[in-house]
């Protein structure tokens, strides 16, 4: 929701059409869905799914791109913390006291 009270709308692609190969294993299958080619089902899944991200208040192209992010980025060190603020994630490091 933007300052001003309004809903701002965004759309979110899931990926492309693809139909499955008879045949498919399901490794075959993961690679596909991981190069971002659904099926018409694992699409209205992938649909269910972030919904549900929306209704918890999280942007679903967000937790897309979190979760895409290099480890290094995405995990905080033994010295930082992690907090959640109106669905984003923000990291604070601590800062060492003798230093």
């Amino acid at each position: 929701m933007r300052e001003d009270g309004k809903i701002k709308e965004s759309v979110f692609a899931i990926g492309d059409y693809a139909s499955a190969p008879s045949g498919e294993t399901p490794e075959e299958a993961k690679a596909r869905r991981d190069g971002r080619r659904f099926t018409l089902t694992e699409a209205r899944d992938e649909r269910t799914k972030a919904r549900a991200l929306v209704k918890q208040g999280i942007n679903p192209a967000q937790q897309r791109q979190l979760a895409q992010a290099p480890e290094s980025l995405m995990l905080p060190s033994h010295s930082a913390t992690m907090h959640v603020f109106e669905g984003r994630h923000f990291f604070v490091r601590a800062t060492s006291s003798s230093v």
